[in-house]
């Protein structure tokens, strides 16, 4: 199944959307321009994505996606609560972005 993890980005002024398809060692991660086979963290393509779009997000981001795949790969959860989980963590991810102070020049 693919899941979709959205995130709104400062940059674009608009969410953005990464697939997210889970293989047995991890996740399959895409989006336009960088996309790749990840580990269970989702290292190294979720947070290149994030970066490249210069979205500030938290610090365990991954270790978070990583307790989604070792749930739903133990069957402690189903792909509906997978999504709803992978998707919190874009609303996490989206209230880091929003929360930042803007300064003019800096990130304006």
């Amino acid at each position: 199944m693919d899941f979709k993890l959205t995130y709104w980005t400062r940059r674009w002024s608009a969410n953005t959307t990464l697939k997210v398809q889970k293989i047995e060692a991890g996740w399959h991660i895409s989006h336009v321009a960088i996309f790749g086979d990840a580990d269970r963290e989702g290292v190294p393509f979720l947070e290149s994505n994030l970066h490249q779009d210069h979205v500030k997000f938290p610090n365990d981001v991954g270790a978070f996606l990583g307790f989604v795949w070792e749930q739903l790969d133990g069957g402690e959860i189903d792909e509906e609560r997978a999504q709803e989980m992978i998707q919190e963590i874009g609303d996490w991810i989206t209230a880091c972005e929003t929360s930042q102070p803007v300064w003019k020049i800096w990130n304006s």
